[in-house]
């Protein structure tokens, strides 16, 4: 993270430099279609499993009588990989018919390829692993590990993952009910110590199945996402199981399981289920793959086709999967790394007639989706960055589907859609931040000047956004409330807002330190509600604070705990070119500044200049 925070900070840098001095000559297609895809991603794909490594994506699904592997460095243009032959099953024999869920796991430095087979009599479904030492699992040769030894009964769609050390395997077994079982390994093909029964069907919208189970591992938990319900269904969907990763994985209550399904039809695809999950060839994104029906009734076929689509996560650091996506819609491509990609600070935006977030309601990953209003839950479609587009305009761009804000149709109109759509850099896309000089904005569209509005100051849920003249009324003042951990950098020397020493003392002295990922570099904006902050320092849980109240320049700036007093609201000031300046409440023609630019450079208060050692660039942890 610290290195590509580091990347994002020259880019910016770069950015300015083109608003002062003229632009590289970049030249940008509309909408970008090279960028886009649509599902469904290969045909006659059940059961897809794909993994990322060494630049290239590798994908295997139920073929029944054999299991290729296709290899492309595009995911969404895998179809047109190439395919090779990882085995072939032997005439009879146990291992050697109806061959299911074959998956592909890097393990020690070595490829394993687990996959179910059984003998051609359904109940000696078993599940079998082969091994490849060869740094391309579509080259070297594969060699049998033999059966999995789990206990002898039905057992299919087995998986691995790692935590804290060891190695895990889980499986679904069907003694009566299909159930999820878990296991340790002493080495990638043998279970080791007594399987433990994690998940079996206690809903009515999972009936007698759980089966499937793929693993997502974040911010300290372990996801398990698994099938409920039967593939021939159209209501085969996903079900989610979440353990803490300190837990016990083996004792089945450290596992907790979701209340109402996860990801179940919707915009035309039925039986979305059986998925596994990948990363975007940057690493930043996590992208959720499955398995889905574009016909009701089509049930356990060869119809099923392999989709994908991106993983956002909630503020509460949960994973956020959406609806299926329908075939007729647009996507952004899973994430390369190159500069048009964002790894900005996510801000929740709040009216502050409503008091409600400006939203995407439905979570609606669609072009043309009405923006509107809804009590911020933390869902991905609350979440938003601001991306500079020059001339003193932003972008702003919706987290979960990665579409702008815009007026509908570039309308002139008043009450006119604001709705989200496909970045076209056009001027109705583009909007201007006015601060009303106490933390809220009105925000002004470029192409009609008209600005953002709450229509009819409307206080539901769900209450539409759209375009009106400014008329300086509360539907149209709205506050930028920062997302999480965030590093504060300074524009003129590149380092970051630091505690000295990491200290947790009161008065402890806050200074430029060389951006290293410190906890004491990390700030926390908690909103008070009323357009001013508290930043509070994630290693001393102490808030940024001007000592001793004072309001003359060069006033120092230190951490204290929270007293509730104007020398600790600070509010956000947006520049044209996507840095803020910090403007305590105390004295709102001060701003917080560095005296210098080497380490330990101190911070204080001084008068508002916007000078580059005033100004500050705001960077995700």
């Amino acid at each position: 993270m610290l290195m590509k925070m580091k990347l994002t900070l020259q880019l910016k840098m770069a950015f300015m430099f083109v608003l002062l001095f003229g632009s590289f000559g970049f030249v940008t297609s509309p909408a970008q279609a090279a960028d886009t895809f649509t599902n469904p991603i290969k045909t006659g794909a059940a059961d897809p499993f794909v993994t990322w490594h060494d630049g290239w994506y590798y994908m295997l699904y139920t073929q029944v009588d054999r299991i290729d592997i296709w290899k492309s460095q595009d995911l969404t243009q895998i179809a047109s990989g190439t395919s090779t032959r990882a085995f072939t099953p032997p005439a009879s024999g146990w291992g050697s018919k109806n061959i299911w869920a074959p998956e592909l796991h890097r393990i020690n430095g070595k490829w394993y390829l687990y996959y179910t087979a059984d003998d051609g009599t359904d109940a000696n479904h078993r599940m079998f692993v082969l091994e490849n030492s060869a740094s391309d699992p579509t080259s070297g040769t594969w060699v049998s590990k033999g059966q999995v030894n789990t206990p002898n009964s039905f057992a299919i769609d087995g998986t691995v993952f790692e935590n804290k050390g060891t190695l895990y395997f889980v499986w679904a077994n069907r003694v009566g009910v299909m159930s999820l079982w878990i296991s340790a390994m002493s080495d990638p093909w043998t279970l080791t110590g007594t399987p433990v029964k994690i998940s079996s069907p206690t809903y009515s919208w999972e009936p007698n199945v759980n089966e499937g189970p793929a693993v997502l591992q974040r911010n300290g938990r372990i996801f398990m996402t698994y099938s409920g319900n039967g593939c021939g269904s159209d209501d085969y969907l996903l079900g989610l199981l979440t353990a803490d990763e300190n837990a016990n994985l083996l004792l089945a209550d450290s596992w907790v399981k979701s209340t109402s399904p996860v990801f179940s039809k919707a915009n035309g695809v039925y039986g979305p289920g059986h998925n596994s999950f990948t990363r975007s060839p940057d690493g930043t994104e996590d992208w959720i793959v499955y398995h889905g029906n574009s016909v009701s009734g089509a049930g356990c076929t060869g119809a099923r086709s392999a989709r994908i689509q991106k993983v956002t996560w909630r503020e509460d650091g949960t994973p956020f999967f959406g609806k299926p996506v329908g075939a007729s819609v647009s996507l952004v491509k899973p994430s390369t790394g190159n500069p048009s990609d964002t790894d900005d600070v996510l801000f929740k935006i709040i009216n502050l007639h409503s008091g409600k977030a400006v939203s995407v309601p439905g979570i609606n990953p669609n072009p043309g989706g009405q923006v509107g209003q809804w009590t911020y839950e933390g869902n991905p479609d609350q979440q938003w960055t601001l991306e500079p587009s020059g001339d003193g305009y932003y972008k702003i761009r919706a987290y979960h589907s990665n579409m702008v804000l815009e007026v509908e149709g570039a309308s002139l109109v008043g009450d006119a859609d604001v709705i989200q759509n496909f970045d076209t850099n056009a001027t109705h896309q583009q909007w201007k931040l006015l601060s009303q000089g106490n933390g809220y904005y009105s925000v002004q569209n470029r192409n009609s000047g008209q600005m953002l509005d709450l229509s009819g100051g409307n206080l539901s849920n769900g209450a539409r956004f759209a375009q009106w003249p400014d008329n300086g009324l509360s539907p149209q003042r709205f506050r930028f409330e920062p997302i999480g951990d965030i590093t504060m950098i300074g524009v003129e020397s590149g380092k970051a807002v630091n505690v000295v020493g990491g200290s947790t003392a009161n008065g402890a002295n806050i200074a430029l330190m060389d951006d290293n990922g410190c906890s004491c570099q990390k700030w926390r904006f908690e909103s008070l509600g009323n357009g001013y902050f508290k930043v509070i320092n994630r290693n001393s849980g102490q808030v940024i604070d001007i000592a001793g109240m004072s309001n003359t320049n060069g006033a120092n700036i230190q951490q204290w705990p929270y007293l509730n007093n104007a020398g600790q609201h600070w509010r956000l000031l947006f520049m044209p070119d996507g840095t803020v300046s910090l403007r305590p409440q105390l004295n709102g023609l001060r701003v917080m500044e560095a005296s210098g630019t080497a380490n330990n450079a101190n911070i204080r208060l001084y008068d508002a200049l916007n000078t580059p050692n005033q100004l500050w660039w705001l960077m995700p942890h």
